[in-house]
């Protein structure tokens, strides 16, 4: 990657939680102290990504982004937000084990019930429904929709749970040490789920988010970041650790979007 890239200084929007998803997660999302967040500059990077491939009716976005930098956070608030945007939404959340998936759908339950900041902007429109699927992987909102499926349901790559039609499929960190870099037959067997069964249950004009650290040369991340209809960020830091170095994949074209200077975690 081109080490004389321009250093990127992110604009932090100054709209409604209920227009821009960084606006939303600095108005709601705590961090684990209980206070809210501020988004750290490769964080704001994400959601204008997101926003700008959604404005050009792109419909399989990517980001690859270093170990530990907050990814999960803030696909978590990314698909709050979108429930919260529109409460008719089926979402699906993969993420690399059933474990992780209950954890998951934890956190979205808490906001959805428990976050004053959340309850004080989204109330009136977001409101529980429990004689529906509401349990250890799945929420369901009050709707007009009948449909059988959660709002936000949340599984591991790997299950067998895999459910009905969904609006959106968010690839949280679907893979790992375990079922991508140990044994090539579960990476196999991975990337074959995610082909033929997981994005089979994507609505015709549904929309796939995939949020990832890279674990094989050869796993479904990979993959994916060599298929032409997907667009993909991605980020690394610098061989100095001075700063984020970033570019963007669209089919073979390759943009150089700059260097972030400042990658805490956030």
């Amino acid at each position: 990657m081109n080490g004389n890239l321009k250093t990127v200084s992110p604009v932090r929007p100054s709209l409604s939680p209920f227009t821009l998803t960084e606006c939303f997660m600095e108005a709601v999302w705590k961090d684990e102290q209980g206070e809210r967040i501020t988004c750290a500059p490769h964080q704001l990077e994400w959601h204008r990504f997101i926003r700008e491939q959604r404005e050009n009716g792109r419909k399989r976005i990517g980001i690859l982004a270093p170990f530990k930098h907050g990814k999960t956070p803030h696909i978590l608030g990314i698909t709050l937000a979108g429930l919260s945007a529109n409460p008719e939404k089926r979402i699906k959340i993969v993420c690399n084990d059933d474990n992780n998936a209950m954890k998951r759908v934890t956190v979205l339950k808490r906001y959805i019930e428990q976050d004053e900041d959340y309850g004080a902007l989204f109330a009136d429109r977001i409101k529980p429904d429990k004689s529906a699927r509401w349990n250890a992987h799945a929420i369901t909102v009050k709707r007009k929709s009948q449909s059988v499926e959660g709002s936000i349901e949340s599984a591991g790559v790997l299950s067998t749970g895999i459910g009905g039609t969904y609006d959106q499929m968010i690839f949280d960190d679907p893979c790992d040490l375990n079922n991508s870099t140990l044994s090539a037959v579960k990476r196999d067997h991975l990337k074959e789920l995610a082909r033929n069964v997981w994005l089979s249950r994507l609505d015709r004009d549904g929309e796939v988010l995939y949020i990832a650290t890279a674990w094989h040369a050869e796993d479904l991340t990979h993959e994916l970041i060599d298929n032409p209809e997907w667009t993909w960020l991605i980020q690394r830091i610098a061989n100095d650790f001075s700063s984020i170095e970033q570019v963007e994949i669209r089919g073979d074209i390759r943009i150089g979007k700059g260097n972030i200077n400042d990658h805490n975690t956030g």
